[in-house]
């Protein structure tokens, strides 16, 4: 028997990016909203609250640490990708994709779609003209890493 399949980027263009309440929830938000310690946020957490709020003064000072899968932003595919996980609810036929957007031109030069990678660095502006996304991650380190023994979150 073999193991199940990650979901992929192709799973992601099929499902939405940060569309579901996994996304979007209220509650879980303003919890977050009123956390001291941002350090420990992953990649759902955050896409939470890129939904929540895009004040960039909320986000000031505040630098991530995230690990996910690469997966292009479809307005600008060339300057910006996503760092991406599916939240699975039950099981994997309800996994829906969340993402913290990072701006870093070229990206495809060094990075390929579904490669993994870990992210760091503060949040800014989208300097995208293209991108939906009115902030995005300026990375001051993009290391790619291997898929974690559990690729989803919870």
């Amino acid at each position: 028997m073999l193991p199940p399949r990650t979901l992929t980027q192709s799973t992601v263009t099929q499902r939405a990016l940060n569309s579901s309440t996994v996304a979007s929830d209220a509650a879980p938000d303003q919890e977050l909203l009123g956390t001291s310690d941002f350090s420990t946020l992953g990649v759902k957490d955050w896409s939470q609250l890129l939904a929540q709020t895009t004040d960039p003064t909320f986000f000031t000072s505040k630098s991530v640490d995230i690990t996910g899968f690469v997966s292009a932003d479809p307005d600008d595919p060339d300057d910006v990708f996503y760092v991406t996980r599916f939240v699975v609810t039950c099981c994997a036929v309800d996994a829906q994709p969340v993402g913290v957007p990072v701006y870093q031109p070229g990206w495809k030069s060094t990075l390929q779609t579904d490669e993994w990678v870990r992210v760091s660095g503060p949040f800014a502006s989208n300097p995208s003209a293209k991108s939906r996304q009115p902030l995005a991650v300026m990375p001051q380190g993009v290391q790619q890493v291997d898929q974690p023994a559990d690729p989803y979150v919870y």
